[in-house]
Protein backbone atom coordinates (compact mmCIF):
# COMPACT_ATOMS: atom_id res chain seq x y z
CA UNK A 1 0.00 0.00 0.00
CA UNK A 2 1.49 3.43 -0.62
CA UNK A 3 -0.29 7.14 -0.43
CA UNK A 4 1.62 8.70 -3.46
CA UNK A 5 1.54 5.69 -5.97
CA UNK A 6 4.67 4.19 -7.88
CA UNK A 7 7.32 5.68 -9.68
CA UNK A 8 8.94 4.37 -12.36
CA UNK A 9 12.10 2.41 -10.45
CA UNK A 10 8.82 1.23 -8.30
CA UNK A 11 7.33 -0.15 -11.81
CA UNK A 12 10.47 -1.50 -13.87
CA UNK A 13 10.81 -3.31 -10.18
CA UNK A 14 7.76 -4.94 -10.23
CA UNK A 15 7.76 -6.09 -13.63
CA UNK A 16 11.29 -7.66 -13.01
CA UNK A 17 9.44 -9.71 -10.09
CA UNK A 18 7.08 -11.04 -12.31
CA UNK A 19 9.02 -12.17 -14.91
CA UNK A 20 12.12 -13.59 -13.24
CA UNK A 21 10.26 -14.93 -10.29
CA UNK A 22 6.70 -15.07 -10.90
CA UNK A 23 6.11 -12.92 -8.10
CA UNK A 24 3.51 -10.39 -8.48
CA UNK A 25 3.26 -7.07 -6.85
CA UNK A 26 0.13 -5.06 -6.72
CA UNK A 27 0.10 -0.96 -5.79
CA UNK A 28 -2.69 -0.61 -3.59
CA UNK A 29 -3.22 3.62 -3.30
CA UNK A 30 -5.32 5.61 -0.76
CA UNK A 31 -8.28 5.60 -3.52
CA UNK A 32 -8.36 1.60 -3.87
CA UNK A 33 -8.69 1.40 -0.49
CA UNK A 34 -11.96 4.00 -0.58
CA UNK A 35 -13.19 2.08 -3.56
CA UNK A 36 -13.07 -1.11 -1.96
CA UNK A 37 -14.82 0.10 1.18
CA UNK A 38 -17.29 1.94 -0.79
CA UNK A 39 -17.88 -1.75 -2.42
CA UNK A 40 -18.35 -3.35 0.74
CA UNK A 41 -20.79 -0.66 1.96
CA UNK A 42 -23.13 -1.12 -0.92
CA UNK A 43 -22.79 -4.96 -0.83
CA UNK A 44 -20.80 -5.21 -3.75
CA UNK A 45 -17.30 -7.41 -3.87
CA UNK A 46 -14.63 -5.57 -2.55
CA UNK A 47 -12.17 -7.76 -4.26
CA UNK A 48 -12.62 -6.44 -7.84
CA UNK A 49 -10.60 -3.29 -7.20
CA UNK A 50 -7.43 -6.30 -6.62
CA UNK A 51 -8.89 -8.17 -9.48
CA UNK A 52 -8.94 -4.85 -12.06
CA UNK A 53 -4.97 -4.22 -10.70
CA UNK A 54 -4.26 -7.70 -11.47
CA UNK A 55 -5.54 -7.07 -15.11
CA UNK A 56 -4.06 -3.79 -15.92
CA UNK A 57 -1.09 -5.00 -14.61
CA UNK A 58 -1.31 -7.75 -17.04
CA UNK A 59 -1.91 -5.56 -20.12
CA UNK A 60 0.67 -3.10 -19.46
CA UNK A 61 3.69 -6.15 -20.19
Amino acid sequence: MTRRGSDRAALYTRREQWVLYGKMLIIITDDDTTQMLDNAISGEDPSLVIRQKIEDFRLSL
